[in-house]
């Protein structure tokens, strides 16, 4: 018998709901060909069983067919902004502030949900301008095995990005939320980005130093308006109003179910608390899940929360197919399911202890179930187990439970009644939790920083998978069985854009998408590697050598490198180069001579940290030669006394191992490039990115590479690669990809494959069954 089974509930009725959870998520990531080959699955089994089974069976076909169908229609992108331009527009700002927001724009009467930075810093939540913009159509880097920014923006919506160039006129907000925000700015506190994620949900404002220091100590979740925070509220209503009314109004309480009345009051207070943090889309999901999750009080009913849970993702889904595409519902789910799950094996623990410190244990407990099931998740997301969690969560979380949220909402109400001095007061005091907080977790990490596997998406898939499997096979009821087997399909459906372009022994050279910059990775496939340049522009809120370079490189499953290689002074080939030296482990620095002289600034900050870490940095010049493992690289240029200035002293690198002869260049000019004796190789990176200035007929004509690579920014203002310099290449019988048309650029002993073209929708059965069909794309 199962025990908690619905009266009057079909025992079929869980799987059906997570059937159509699974078909919206293949819909959604254009999986169409799994769902079908799920749905006829399904419709085969239901040939093969008797006629209640067949039903059913089909039943499940059916709410895969339809989720597929819906998740198709309603996650399709907006049309997206058609080409670089400059407009006026009126903005109301939805989000963000401190530097970026997103914000409903009218432009020439039509409407655009925008991403904008560069705007002005008193920019907050319901603010109203019109502004000059320089907007782009949504695109970003799209590298194997991680997550692209551009995935975000079209679950958002977004239909374009851009700055903002000149601001006509800006009102300050008329709402209560944009109001409460900037009143919480103008105190000035040390950790005001902290303080408006907290009580009104907005996390715009949140630095990269202090974002990075919340994700690796694993409490990121707590700046979300969750589960947690709207259990707190539920949870906090439904406790007064069901200890207080019995002693107000005994009288009443006699003729009423006090229980119904204390849900519904902690529903409307659940909602009310929504309303404060904007209505985001996490606030909707944990809003969603109480209101199910509590029914049963409302409705007087023996209530499954297992199948309550099914309930609200299934409406989750029907209500926003593309947020089942973000971290923010699996970990969400995962994390509620598997408190539910273990809820009885945690109370019979908790009753053999002592009463006094049941409270700490069961915070501690709870900590725990949710950290284990939603460490799949944050592999396959983030990339990283961050070790610090469990100690962290069972500090932070009862601060941020009994604490902070209380003392935010605090802070909103007596602003709300005008009474600015004590909600200053306790807005400082709150500040200085939040400090003594962020200390404690900066001291943790370095004791235990995060853990970075290798491919982590393969990693996090088998492990969802295995748990997924688990469920399905030993869950206690339809609806655990049910919500294992969706958690598998959902592992299955999510991985396979994100599988390596080849398996971790095997040799690859890739060009990562960088941009306007240059990052080659050169794997020996023996656990030797090398990433020539490291190109990127750092800003306050993003690293690309930390924050996606050294991801890209865990996705190829390269976890160390022997040479980190800085080919010369610009900014686009070393800007990033210090953020992936902290990132990872680095055998030695290899750089040309010029860089001693006049250091730019990106140079100096990887002094410094290769000095921290005890990294050997090497100055190579023509004639010298390097070997590890299967790599062997010979030094073509500069010589020991210099090339010239500036990009004539990029290094020029010929390496060779099992995918044969590539030649880097850097940045090299043709002034310099009729001073080298050119070597005949199968491939090369395009000198400068395709400029004019470079590949010169001579050199093309000697190297005569039959695959070239060319790094170039998206929509350039230089016009990178140039076409004449193409045409030369093809000329002479050679084939030519562009990581701004088709993203990250892996070269194998398969062919060559961009990393767009494992987008789902390019996805087969047969393309990952049958190893042949992986073959050359075209140029």
């Amino acid at each position: 018998m199962e025990a908690d089974r619905v009266r009057g509930t079909s025992p079929w009725l869980p799987w059906m709901l997570w059937s159509w959870v699974m078909g919206v998520t293949a819909g959604a990531a254009g999986m169409v060909g799994w769902a079908a080959a799920a749905m006829g699955l399904a419709s085969g089994a239901a040939l093969l069983r008797p006629s209640p089974h067949r039903l059913a069976a089909l039943g499940v076909a059916l709410a895969v067919g339809l989720g597929c169908l819906w998740g198709q229609v309603r996650s399709a992108p907006p049309d997206p902004w058609p080409a670089p331009a400059t407009v006026t527009a009126t903005l109301s700002v939805e989000q963000g502030g401190g530097g970026g927001v997103i914000a409903h724009a009218s432009i020439d009467g039509q409407p655009w949900l925008l991403r904008l930075t560069r705007t002005p810093d008193d920019w907050v939540i319901g603010t109203q301008a019109q502004a000059t913009l320089r907007l782009f159509p949504p695109h970003s880097s799209r590298n194997f095995g991680v997550s692209s920014f551009e995935d975000y923006l079209t679950r958002e919506g977004i239909g374009a990005t851009g700055y903002v160039k000149a601001v006509d006129w800006s009102a300050a907000p008329t709402s209560f939320r944009g109001g409460l925000q900037r009143w919480i700015w103008a105190q000035n506190p040390h950790h005001p980005a902290i303080l408006t994620a907290l009580g009104l949900g907005e996390r715009g404002g949140l630095g990269r130093s202090e974002r990075q220091l919340w994700q690796q100590s694993g409490v990121a979740h707590l700046l979300a308006i969750s589960g947690l925070h709207v259990g707190l509220v539920i949870g906090g209503v439904f406790w007064v109003v069901g200890r207080g009314l019995p002693r107000l109004a005994p009288w009443w309480c006699q003729r009423h179910r006090i229980e119904a009345w204390a849900a519904g009051a902690g529903l409307l207070a659940g909602i009310a608390f929504g309303a404060l943090a904007g209505w985001s889309v996490p606030t909707i999901r944990a809003v969603v899940m109480a209101a199910f999750l509590m029914a049963g009080w409302l409705f007087d009913r023996r209530h499954s929360p297992g199948l309550a849970l099914a309930w609200a993702a299934a409406w989750l889904a029907l209500a926003d197919p593309a947020d089942l595409l973000g971290p923010g519902f699996w970990l969400s789910f995962s994390a509620v399911g598997a408190l539910l799950a273990a809820l009885p094996l945690m109370t019979s623990a908790l009753q053999r202890l002592p009463q006094f410190i049941r409270p700490a244990a069961a915070m501690v407990l709870a900590t725990g179930v949710a950290s284990l099931a939603t460490a799949p998740w944050g592999i396959w997301f983030f990339g990283q187990i961050p070790s610090l969690s469990l100690p962290a969560n069972a500090v932070a979380i009862p601060l941020t439970t009994f604490v902070l949220v209380p003392g935010v909402l605090a802070v909103a109400v007596l602003w709300a009644l005008g009474l600015t001095t004590p909600a200053a007061a306790i807005l400082a005091g709150l500040d200085y939790v939040i400090d003594l907080l962020e200390r404690g977790l900066a001291w943790g990490l370095a004791w235990l920083p995060p853990w970075y596997p290798a491919i982590p998406a393969v990693l996090g898939a088998s492990l969802l998978g295995l748990i997924g499997v688990g469920l399905a096979l030993r869950g206690r009821s339809g609806a655990w069985r049910g919500g294992g087997l969706g958690v598998a399909l959902a592992a299955l459906a999510m991985a396979l854009p994100n599988l390596p372009p080849q398996p971790a022994d095997a040799p690859l050279l890739v060009a990562l998408d960088v941009g306007q910059a240059q990052a080659v990775v050169i794997r020996g496939g023996d656990g030797h590697a090398w990433l020539i340049d490291a190109g990127g522009r750092s800003s306050p809120r993003f690293d690309p050598g930390f924050d996606a370079i050294a991801p890209a490189l865990r996705a190829l499953g390269v976890t160390r490198l022997d040479a980190l290689v800085v080919s010369h002074r610009q900014q686009d080939h070393g800007g990033a180069a210090a953020g992936v030296l902290s990132a990872m482990p680095v055998g030695q620095i290899w750089a040309p001579p010029s860089l001693g002289e006049d250091p730019p600034g990106f140079w100096r900050a990887l002094q410094r940290q290769a000095q921290r870490q005890g990294v050997e940095i090497v100055t190579l010049h023509r004639g010298m030669d390097r070997r590890a493992g299967v790599l062997a690289v010979q030094v073509l240029w500069p010589p020991a006394e210099g090339g010239g200035s500036g990009n004539g002293n990029s290094l020029v690198l010929a390496v060779d191992f099992p995918l044969g002869r590539w030649l880097l260049p850097g940045d090299l000019e043709r002034r310099q490039e009729g001073q080298i004796d050119w070597p005949r190789a199968e491939g090369m990176l395009m000198p400068h990115h395709g400029s004019r200035t470079s590949s010169t007929p001579a050199m093309v004509a000697a190297v005569a590479p039959r695959r070239v690579l060319v790094s170039a920014g998206y929509l350039n203002r230089y016009g990178f690669p140039a076409p004449e310099v193409v045409a030369r290449y093809l000329a002479l019988g050679g084939r030519v990809w562009n990581t701004a048309d088709g993203g990250a650029i892996a070269v194998s002993q398969g062919g060559v494959r961009q990393a767009r073209d494992t987008a789902p929708e390019a996805l087969t059965l047969w393309r990952w069954a049958v190893p042949w069909a992986r073959s050359e794309s075209s140029p």
